[in-house]
């Protein structure tokens, strides 16, 4: 049976980097427990990778940010449902258009 316990204590050394691109420099330490053959599938792959110390960190960190992402992508189709398609793209090409002008304008300003 495979279980996720997390602790909301920081690592007490909290000027290491963050593992895998995370978007804090502060970490905390999670106690997991999965299955002995989840364990050895996971640990082999890394090893066969050639992960370092801190691969099997980096790769339950990705592999979290990923379901999260897959999460809000469901939220927001849930959200979206009743929504046109057509009604949708143009509000993100009107989104991204406004995005685009911003940034395009702060990097003139910075030149």
């Amino acid at each position: 049976m495979a279980g996720v316990i997390v602790e909301s204590r920081p690592r007490p050394s909290a000027s290491q980097p963050s593992p895998a691109g995370s978007a804090t420099s502060q970490n905390v330490r999670w106690t997991i427990s999965v299955s002995r053959d989840t364990d050895k599938r996971v640990r082999a792959l890394l090893k066969k990778q050639g992960a370092h110390r801190g691969g099997l960190s980096a790769f339950i960190a990705d592999a979290v940010r990923w379901r999260l992402f897959e999460l809000n992508v469901v939220a927001a189709q849930a959200h979206n449902a009743a929504v046109p398609s057509r009604k949708l793209e143009f509000d993100v090409d009107q989104a991204l258009t406004e995005v685009r002008k911003q940034r395009y304008a702060a990097a003139k300003v910075a030149l």
